[in-house]
Order: structure tokens, then C-alpha cells, then sequence
């Protein structure tokens, strides 16, 4: 089965990628999360089959993850700053055939946005998947404020306590899923739209 990925450019195509979140997140963590600025589907015909999401800085130059963060951005060992990030998040899929693809399309759509750096967090078992893969991840030093958190996302990070900051680098990133995502594409399970 073919996974079509593109970003979602139309009112209609982010609806029912945010509706496929919406049902993920509520039914996975019991929650349904806040809208984000850019979404990245994948999907067979019209039905989503994946997403993920990026934000950049808001108006004061923060990333959302600064909201229910405290982080010292000073202690981060990269020239970092909101200006050359994005922030991941909200990354489902059906099948692992299109969840790498879908980080490798929103690694490449953040870079053509002159994005260098990926902001994200997520829990120990995805750090383990993905390090495998031969992504690296810089921790951030981050405490999460609780007190900060959606009333509805809290069950979400009381139920996994492991969930850590993470940076990376969005080049390295594709460098290390190109082949995984180009034999997808060779074996015709995955197609790419305009990113």
C-alpha cells in the first residue's frame, strides 16, 4: 500500500490530519493536544495514515516546549536559538513503514525553512528506537513545570515521567534515515509530495 507524504497546505488537509491527532492522542494518552503551526500526513487515498508536527517561535521567541519547560538555554553547548530551530512534536503513525519517512519530511521541510536544529520530547522507549537508527540526541537540561501543563495533557506526562528534552541536528538526522526512507521509496511504499 502506497503512503502519499505531503504537508497538510489546505483547510481540509489539516483538519483531518489534526482529527487523526486528536483520535491518536486521545486514545493513546487521553488527551487531545493543542493545535501546532505546520503539519506533515501521510496517507493512503483519504485516509491518514500518520503526522507529525513543527513550531517555530512564537511572538516573545519561544518555543512551545519553553512554556511547560524550565531550561537554562545558555547551558546548551550549540549556537542555538529559536530563529534557527523547530520543534517537533505530535508524531503518530499507523505503521513504522511511515513513521521514519514522516520525521525524515518535516527534517527536510524544517531545513528548507533554515531551520539547523530540532527541538522534541519524548519518552525513553522513542529515544531507543530512534538512537538506534543512528540519530543522536543532545539532552537538554529541562524541568518539567506541571503546574504549567494543559490541565488536559498532565495525565499524559504523569503517566510517563521519563519523557526528556532532547535537541538535534536536523542533517544528521536525514543523513542517518536517507537509505531506510529511500528504499521505502524504491519499493514504492512511499511517495513524496511537494515539502
Amino acid at each position: 500500500m502506497k503512503n502519499h507524504i505531503a504537508v497538510a497546505r489546505t483547510s481540509e488537509d489539516r483538519r483531518a490530519v489534526i482529527e487523526y491527532v486528536e483520535k491518536r492522542y486521545f486514545k493513546y494518552f487521553n488527551t487531545i493536544p493543542s493545535e501546532s503551526e505546520i503539519y506533515l500526513y501521510a496517507s493512503t487515498d483519504t485516509t491518514v495514515t500518520g503526522a507529525i508536527a513543527l513550531d517555530f517561535e512564537n511572538s516573545s521567541g519561544r518555543m512551545p516546549l519553553e512554556s511547560i519547560y524550565r531550561l537554562d538555554r545558555l547551558r546548551i553547548p550549540l549556537p542555538l536559538n529559536t530563529s534557527n530551530g523547530a520543534q517537533f512534536g505530535k508524531w503518530n503513525a499507523d505503521t513504522t513503514d511511515v513513521s521514519l519517512p514522516l520525521l525524515y519530511a518535516a527534517c527536510l521541510y524544517a531545513i528548507k525553512q533554515r531551520k539547523t536544529y530540532g527541538w522534541l520530547n519524548h519518552s525513553l522507549a522513542v529515544h531507543r528506537v530512534l538512537t538506534r537508527k543512528g540519530i543522536y540526541f543532545l539532552p537538554i537540561d529541562a524541568v518539567l513545570c506541571l503546574e504549567n501543563v494543559r490541565t488536559n495533557d498532565r495525565a499524559f506526562y504523569e503517566k510517563n515521567p521519563d519523557v526528556q528534552c532532547y535537541i538535534m541536528e536536523l542533517t544528521q538526522v536525514v543523513d542517518m534515515l536517507k537509505k531506510n526512507v529511500l528504499e521505502a521509496v524504491d519499493r514504492q511504499m512511499i511517495i513524496f509530495g511537494e515539502l
